[in-house]
């Protein structure tokens, strides 16, 4: 098996290097500790696939444990997701140092990463809805006490923000394509440098999006467990996500209304 060198694995990162820019917590703290178990892991396997996988079924111990709030506490629910999180940049990194991107890869790292995602959302809601106890925030406004369910009900909402939310950009990126396709312009290489936003320079997009990032998200979420308000996490989530259905929706029918017409 070939070896690679801390260098050449951080070298090959220049594919997204940009492009995570403009998230900071992903840049500047699971990226670069990534690079450190990569090397860890190419000593192991040279697969992004397999790593990939075992990410999967690691993320899926997150969640599972986020079900057992009451008995397990949240932390190794959080500590499960946060090995996900890392070992979500593992595998790219793998794929890029050995120079294997493939489609499938790209198609393996998306449905994985909305599956846990998406889901924790929903195994945390459970979870305290099962643990009335430690929804100190809810409890304050006396909702608790009225309904253990509502916790539930905020994380379906955000799952559906979030889900809704990715459809309707899919379908806009889809006719975009299409649209250059018939046109005789598309261009696809899996090696291109990853674009970014033409927005990234401002304050308030770069806020917006960061809540949306995975990573951020556990940040949040393990303050919120030590401030004792995992409840409000989820309140907070749920205005987001809310907030980001209506405005994905609202943005990317105009721009399809001006560039698909």
């Amino acid at each position: 098996m070939r070896e690679y060198s801390l260098q050449q694995i951080k070298s090959a990162y220049t594919q997204k290097k940009d492009w995570e820019r403009q998230f900071p917590i992903s840049y500047f703290l699971f990226r670069p500790i990534s690079f450190y178990v990569t090397c860890l892991v190419l000593s192991v396997t040279n697969s992004s696939s397999k790593v990939a996988w075992c990410g999967f079924v690691i993320g899926l111990g997150g969640c599972t444990s986020l079900l057992f709030l009451s008995t397990l506490t949240i932390w190794p629910g959080l500590f499960l997701l946060i090995i996900y999180a890392v070992s979500d940049a593992v595998d790219g990194n793998i794929a890029r140092v050995t120079k294997n991107v493939t489609y499938y890869g790209k198609y393996l790292d998306g449905v994985i990463g909305n599956i846990i995602e998406g889901s924790y959302f929903l195994c945390l809601g459970l979870g305290l809805s099962q643990a009335p106890g430690d929804s100190y925030f809810l409890n304050s406004l006396l909702v608790i006490e009225q309904n253990n369910s509502i916790t539930i009900i905020l994380a379906s909402i955000i799952i559906l923000g979030r889900l809704f939310s990715v459809i309707i950009e899919g379908c806009y990126d889809n006719m975009i394509i299409q649209q250059q396709k018939d046109e005789g312009i598309f261009k696809e290489s899996l090696q291109a440098i990853t674009a970014t936003s033409s927005f990234r320079k401002n304050i308030w997009f770069l806020i917006y999006n960061n809540l949306n990032a995975f990573n951020l998200q556990l940040i949040v979420l393990s303050l919120c467990a030590v401030l004792n308000i995992i409840d409000l996490f989820l309140v907070f989530f749920t205005l987001y996500y809310v907030t980001r259905f209506c405005t994905t929706l609202i943005f990317f029918t105009y721009r399809a209304q001006n560039r698909l017409s």
